[in-house]
Order: C-alpha cells, then sequence, then structure tokens
C-alpha cells in the first residue's frame, strides 16, 4: 500500500442516479431552462478562487494572493468544456501557482471545490490538485486519482490537512465508484462540511457518497468513525506556499519523491473555489449553468 492510500475513511456510497449523462451533458436546467446561466453567480459570495486555464496568461481569473508561476515540463492548453482545458501529460506537467500570505485558503473554515476532469487510468496516484505545506508526503490539500482505477470507475481521493483539533493532522476520503468516468467529461465537486465534518462527492451535480466524519489515527479510539467527536471548522497549514496543478509539490521540487508518484495525464477545466461547503442545491444550480456554458 503506497503512502497515498495509507490513511482510509469510511463511506456511505449512494446509488449514482441511472438518469445522468455520461458524458455530463444533460439539459443542464432541471426543467427550469435559463434559470442559472453563469456559473459565476452560484454562490458568489463564497467564491474565492477562479482557475479557467485558457492560457498560461489567462490560467487564473480571480484569487487574491494567489499567483501564476510558471507551466512546466509539457504542460499545454487544448479545447476544454468552456474554451480552453488544462492538459497534463505522463511524462512531466505541471502548473504552478504561489499563495502569497494572503491567499484565501488559508481563512477557509470549510471548503467546495468544483471542475470539470477528463481523465484516463494514471499509471500511478496522480493528483489534479496538490497545495505544500502541511503533511510531508500529502501537503495540505491534495484532490486526484488513487491507485486502484479501472475501467469500472476512477479511485478518487481527497485530502486535507488541518493544525486544529490537535488530535488529528491529515484525513482523506478516497472511494472508487463507477460514477467517476474514465476518460469521460464529469464535473467533480468536492467539498469538506465543519458542520458534519464530512467530506462529500458530487458528479454532474448529483450526490455520490460522503466520508462518515473521519479516520481515527489513534488506536485506542472508538472503531465506528460516526461516534467520534466533530473536526469542526479547519485550521490549516500556514506552511502553504504553492499550489499546483497535475503534480505532486515533490516532483516539481525534486525532493521527497516516492515511485508511485505520477503526474496527472488528463485534462482540468474551470476550476471553482469557494470557502464553505456548498449546499446540494447549489451544486445543482452550479451544475446547471456549467452546462449552460460548454462548448
Amino acid at each position: 500500500m503506497t503512502r497515498f492510500s495509507a490513511v482510509a475513511m469510511l463511506s456511505a456510497a449512494m446509488v449514482f442516479a441511472a438518469s445522468c449523462e455520461k458524458n455530463g451533458e444533460d439539459d443542464g436546467n432541471n426543467g427550469e431552462p435559463g434559470t442559472i446561466t453563469d456559473p459565476g453567480q452560484v454562490a458568489q459570495d463564497a467564491l474565492v478562487a477562479y482557475f479557467p486555464f485558457e492560457s498560461e496568461a489567462e490560467s487564473i481569473a480571480q484569487g487574491e494572493g494567489i499567483t501564476f508561476e510558471r507551466a512546466g515540463g509539457s504542460a499545454s492548453f487544448t479545447k476544454g468544456r468552456r474554451g480552453n482545458a488544462y492538459q497534463g501529460s505522463t511524462s512531466e506537467a505541471y502548473l504552478s501557482f504561489t499563495l502569497g500570505d494572503n491567499n484565501p485558503f488559508k481563512s477557509m473554515k470549510g471548503y467546495t471545490f468544483s471542475m470539470w476532469v477528463k481523465s484516463p487510468i494514471p499509471a500511478g496516484a496522480a493528483p489534479f490538485i496538490n497545495m505544500d505545506g502541511g503533511d510531508a508526503t500529502m501537503g495540505t490539500f491534495l484532490l486526484g486519482i488513487e491507485n486502484g482505477s479501472d475501467a469500472d470507475g476512477l479511485n478518487l481521493k481527497s485530502y486535507l490537512y488541518s493544525t486544529v483539533p490537535e488530535a488529528w493532522k491529515g484525513q482523506d476520503f478516497t472511494l472508487k465508484n463507477e460514477a467517476f468516468l474514465v476518460d469521460s467529461w464529469m464535473h467533480l465537486v468536492v467539498n469538506y462540511d465543519p458542520a458534519t465534518s464530512a467530506m462529500a462527492y458530487y458528479v454532474n451535480g448529483r450526490f455520490v457518497a460522503n466520508s462518515v466524519r473521519y479516520s481515527a489515527e489513534d488506536p485506542t479510539a472508538d472503531d465506528d468513525p460516526s461516534d467520534q467527536p466533530l473536526l469542526g471548522e479547519l485550521g490549516w497549514s500556514t506552511g502553504m506556499t504553492h499550489l499546483y496543478v497535475g503534480s505532486w509539490s515533490q516532483k516539481v521540487t525534486g525532493t521527497g519523491i516516492q515511485d508511485w508518484m505520477a503526474y496527472f495525464p488528463g485534462q482540468l477545466d474551470e476550476l471553482r473555489v469557494y470557502n464553505r461547503a456548498l449546499t446540494e442545491d447549489e451544486i445543482s444550480d452550479l451544475f446547471d449553468a456549467e452546462v449552460e456554458k460548454i462548448d
């Protein structure tokens, strides 16, 4: 087992709606055409960063204290769901963004990450997004593909590191599901709700599964995660200095690389970050609006 899969969380998986289109191109309005036509209007008060990935110069459009630094290796931009998208590579590819002292991630108590993803099965554990600091291997935040993916679905992992409470540091939610489409566009939403201390996955506007509290690193803790105390609001690591798209921070810096670490070989588009867990209605509205704008 790799370090990437070492911390396991229990999940309460729900049946993915059969009516959800495989390629994400449903009518996008839930029977109410034109309700919301601009994704930027959804939960506008909570939107703290937006990465359209149009080009190097237009890779980020919103995000206080976040600055595009460079594109590494064979990173490129190709036609995506809305304009261009980031294109990764198995050999070497990444985008690097610097995080200033006033970056919005430092003060987030909960979060939602929303994006379009299209990914084949990578040759190892491959991140869509990795923020450094926090855990020496995993960083402060990571979202990507774990080993174990196959034709029946990708094995996704979201990881967070919080400095409080002291009883826990890094937690993750790893889940393989047929909703996580292989080599086909899907609109993926991942969030953490401090009110429930659970992470959740949504695909194409529909709930897929959520974690059950968190994994106990204390061997004397109760085996039932639902009986564990709430973790509550996050205390993000102050050591965050970079956000990487398509790569582990170690592969960019050249230190601490492990054999199972891979580059993300697929495409990523329309990444939006919110400073709270969006509601199910907001996530549905966001997907509807995203579909309105796809090319």
